[in-house]
């Protein structure tokens, strides 16, 4: 039998915390060689483009597929048992995958910011920038947030939502630069084809999470940002090979190289130091593992069936 657990399944089972603590323990097996993720695949299809990516952990394997098509996005995790290869649950997935990318960004800055960090400069008011900002509010005691995304209405009633939600001043403004202002961590969760972040915005000891914008032509920070870090870290190397466009940017002019790239699993798993110094500048760039989809669905699944939900079908 295979369990199917719809979008209203996941929302009532899946906290930001339990993302966070499934997508911090695939890191570690990750980083300890105990866990396999390969980089995304993607196909373009008339209008439209279909995704996969894949992982194992936890004696499990399964993927992520999902397809954007103008007016629709569609998301799911099929979970496999690594012992006898049998199909257990087929997961709807666009909740689980905004929580699965915010918890990575929290556990990025769990570990590569500065233990004091309590302003955060945020760079998009969608989906995405909430879930970022959830999880952060959990890894760190966060006293000040400013808000910047291009449309005002949204910036402020993303600002007055969140700020009512959180207990914190979330404040919007409509000067980018303003929002990075004495930030310790910044955060881009945008679309954007181009840099919304600069690097001379960038102050000593500040960690920034670079997680929107992927594809080759696009671009959140700009290229004297990523000269100025002295810390680069990844989800995986070979990943951002494919569809970081800011980071190859960077790497074709010579502003960072590949070898002074780190996995985030390696500081996770001890095998680095990440932060070596309070002054130091650090950034991470996701693309998004399927296997931390993989392990967020795993402890979806764990919940449901804890709680009677979800649809057994055979097939």
């Amino acid at each position: 039998m295979v369990l199917l657990l719809t979008e209203a399944d996941v929302l009532e089972v899946l906290t930001v915390k339990e993302a966070i603590d499934a997508v911090e323990a695939a890191l570690r097996d990750h980083g300890l060689g105990r866990a396999l993720s390969l980089p995304r695949l993607q196909l373009r299809v008339g209008s439209g483009l279909f995704h996969l990516k894949a992982g194992a952990a936890f004696g499990w394997v399964g993927f992520k597929a999902y397809s954007i098509f103008p007016k629709t996005e569609r998301f799911h995790c099929l979970l496999f048992d690594g012992a006898t290869g049998g199909l257990v649950a087929v997961v709807e997935a666009d909740h689980l995958g905004r929580l699965r990318t915010g918890a990575a960004g929290a556990v990025a800055a769990k570990y590569l910011a500065r233990a004091d960090a309590g302003r955060v400069g945020l760079f998009g008011s969608g989906r995405q920038a909430e879930a970022q900002l959830r999880a952060l509010a959990l890894v760190r005691k966060l006293n000040e947030v400013r808000v910047f995304s291009p449309n005002p209405r949204h910036r402020a009633e993303f600002a007055a939502r969140m700020s009512e939600s959180l207990g914190i001043p979330v404040v919007p403004t409509a000067d980018a630069a303003e929002a990075a202002l004495g930030a310790d961590i910044l955060v881009t969760a945008t679309s954007s084809p181009g840099p919304v972040v600069r690097g001379e915005w960038l102050g000593p000891g500040c960690h920034v999470n670079v997680v929107g914008a992927t594809g080759r032509l696009r671009r959140e920070l700009d290229l004297e940002a990523w000269a100025r870090a002295d810390r680069i870290f990844v989800d995986s190397v070979d990943q951002c090979r494919l569809d970081s466009g800011d980071l190859l940017a960077a790497t074709e002019v010579g502003a960072v190289a590949w070898e002074a790239v780190a996995e985030l699993g390696r500081v996770v798993a001890g095998h680095d130091p990440g932060r070596r110094s309070a002054a130091e500048v650090t950034v991470f760039r996701t693309g998004g593992l399927g296997l931390w989809d993989v392990a967020v669905a795993v402890r979806v699944w764990e919940l449901a069936q804890a709680r009677g939900l979800g649809r057994e079908v055979d097939l």
